[in-house]
């Protein structure tokens, strides 16, 4: 559930907010699993954390093209650039349809039926 509403908020969502919320809803399962592991417990746990989120489609993903060396400002200005490129091509290519011809499909399913007349 944390997992679906921090992408939902467009929040990141990191292996240590995951921890924080086992830690917080799951306490002795968690007392249970850093049992034994002394020095290593929470690297091991974040480590879980890190394959669960990944085994449900929760990728930690950088912007193709983006410098991943560079400053946050550096980064913050190289995506506006790669968000008004994308906005000038997508109104090239679309803007001849009218707004009522063009649907929002992003992770959504929708079924068109067409009926044709007898």
């Amino acid at each position: 559930e944390l997992m679906k509403d921090t992408r939902r908020d467009s929040e990141v969502l990191t292996a240590k907010t995951m921890a924080s919320s086992v830690r917080d809803v799951y306490p002795d399962w968690l007392e249970s699993y850093i049992q034994g592991k002394k020095d290593t417990a929470y690297e091991s746990l974040l480590r879980l954390l890190r394959r669960f989120a990944y085994r449900h489609g929760f990728v930690q993903r950088t912007p193709s093209g983006l410098n991943v060396n560079c400053s946050s400002i550096e980064k913050l200005s190289n995506l506006i650039v790669i968000r008004d490129e994308f906005a000038q091509s997508f109104k090239m290519t679309y803007s001849g349809f009218d707004a009522s011809e063009v649907y929002n499909t992003d992770e959504t399913a929708f079924t068109v039926t067409v009926s044709h007349a007898p």
